[in-house]
């Protein structure tokens, strides 16, 4: 699985079941970005990867986690989803 494919299937499992904050997640109550990625690959590389992607394009720092950017009051499924397309774009370029 290409990190591309990566991301696509965690954005959809987000899609799926939903999405979640403070915890990684499951099928009942969602995943949380991190939790998806997760949930879709075990190496873990990809999910470095993965997560790198996602950082770059949310612009976080080195300080800053996706976790955090993830579970900020206000945060919005929507938001997370718009995340993940970007990220998708992103990585069909590179």
């Amino acid at each position: 699985m290409k990190t591309v494919d990566c991301l696509k299937a965690a954005r959809a499992a987000i899609v799926r079941y939903g999405w979640t904050q403070r915890y990684l997640g499951d099928e009942r109550v969602g995943y949380c970005a991190i939790g998806a990625i997760h949930r879709v690959t075990d190496r873990v590389s990809r999910r470095r990867d993965a997560v790198d992607i996602l950082r770059a394009v949310l612009g976080l720092d080195g300080k800053s986690t996706l976790a955090n950017w993830n579970d900020v009051t206000g945060r919005t499924k929507r938001q997370v989803l718009a995340a993940f397309s970007r990220a998708i774009k992103n990585s069909r370029r590179g």
